[in-house]
């Protein structure tokens, strides 16, 4: 599922002579900055650079692809605002970029040069004011910002370079992240929140901020996530889209422009 234009698919991009024997093998793009992984694991980026999150060490923009830091064995990339994150085959952990809340573990912002963080294991990747990282053991760990409870610990303390491991989820699948907020997705098909809800985007009903993970109510059979700014969707396993919190320009796709604080399915 696609909720937003930085998640967009973009097609044909343009390769140097040097890769014109390599396709692209999966693209994120940001809003002015591509990314392309290639066959070969190599990180391939162009496009708008003021935070460095294009990971050349350089803050210079490009109108070509160029190569990015250590990305020969990439197989995921994330990106976010002025930030980029990947993941290689060993399931280690790669991010460049606005280091505002020291995301990148230490301090100084921005960042240049994609630098390796703490954790192992990773299967999948999600950023916003915070990063959090889905391991292959089913452990959730965020890093950042955590005024509004975003890293999932219990705490809204954050800022520090530190990892937090999100409270009671042992058996996750996915992650993502929307406005000071986050979402997981379990492997009995629950889904469960927290962060920020004042658009009732955690999906309990309840409106208010959670630092530990509260369950979406309604949702048993969910199989992907996919987060907007404010909102959050989930196809189910009969090929249902369910959605909750805000709804100002319809987002939820209900037929109404209310937003929801427990899931709404989409009409189809």
């Amino acid at each position: 599922m696609v909720l937003d234009e930085q998640s967009a698919a973009e097609t044909d991009p343009t390769m140097t002579e040097a890769d014109d024997e390599q396709s692209p093998q999966g693209m994120t793009p940001m809003a002015d900055t591509p990314l392309a992984v290639l066959a070969d694991g190599r990180l391939m980026v162009w496009g708008q650079n003021f935070a460095g999150e294009l990971g050349t060490g350089s803050p210079n923009s490009y109108n070509t692809p160029q190569t990015a830091g250590y990305s020969l064995d990439a197989v995921d990339v994330v990106a976010g605002i002025a930030r980029t994150c990947y993941r290689n085959t060993a399931g280690e952990l790669y991010c460049v970029g606005t280091n505002d809340s020291r995301q990148l573990e230490v301090e100084g912002s921005p960042i240049t040069q994609f630098m390796r963080l703490q954790p192992r294991g990773v299967a999948g990747i999600a950023m916003n004011s915070e990063i959090c990282v889905v391991r292959a053991d089913g452990i959730i760990q965020c890093i950042g910002e955590n005024t509004r409870g975003q890293l999932g610990d219990g705490t809204t303390q954050g800022g520090d370079g530190v990892w937090r491991t999100v409270k009671n989820i042992n058996s996750a699948k996915q992650v993502v992240t929307h406005a000071q907020g986050a979402c997981a997705l379990l492997e009995d098909g629950t889904v469960w929140c927290w962060g920020w809800n004042n658009d009732g985007q955690l999906g309990d009903g309840s409106g208010v901020d959670q630092a530990s993970p509260v369950r979406v109510k309604g949702l048993a059979s969910a199989v992907q996530l996919a987060a907007g700014g404010r909102h959050v969707c989930a196809l189910l396993k009969d090929g249902s889209v369910s959605c909750w919190g805000m709804n100002l320009a319809g987002q939820l796709g209900d037929g109404t422009t209310t937003n929801a604080f427990t899931p709404v399915k989409m009409k189809r």
